[in-house]
């Protein structure tokens, strides 16, 4: 007999695909946390966007006295994707109220 406490062995093999069922698991995660909190994931997302784009256009006027068309596209990037989040807090906080 066992000792208290302790799980009996596994009989047969587990049904998990760690791939598969592990990406499900993260995007039933991404939906429960823009769901409640949308700015949790759109403010970090927002913010690498937008100081990427500040970095790389301050290095290019620097060494090449010219603004990139990239630096400027990470820019809008970041503002938009922030606006995408506070669009998605006051829709989250509207299905709060009810």
């Amino acid at each position: 007999m066992p000792p208290t406490g302790a799980a009996r062995p596994r009989v047969g093999v587990s049904k998990i695909r760690p791939l598969r069922d592990g990406a499900l698991f993260i995007l039933i995660i991404f939906k429960i946390v823009t769901t409640y909190a949308p700015l949790r994931v759109f403010a970090p997302v927002a913010a690498f966007a937008f100081l990427t784009g500040v970095g790389y256009g301050v290095w290019n006027v620097v060494k090449f006295d010219k603004i990139p068309m990239g630096s400027a596209m990470l820019i809008q990037l970041g503002v938009v994707v922030f606006l995408f989040g506070l669009i998605s807090e006051q829709i989250a906080s509207i299905q709060d109220r009810r």
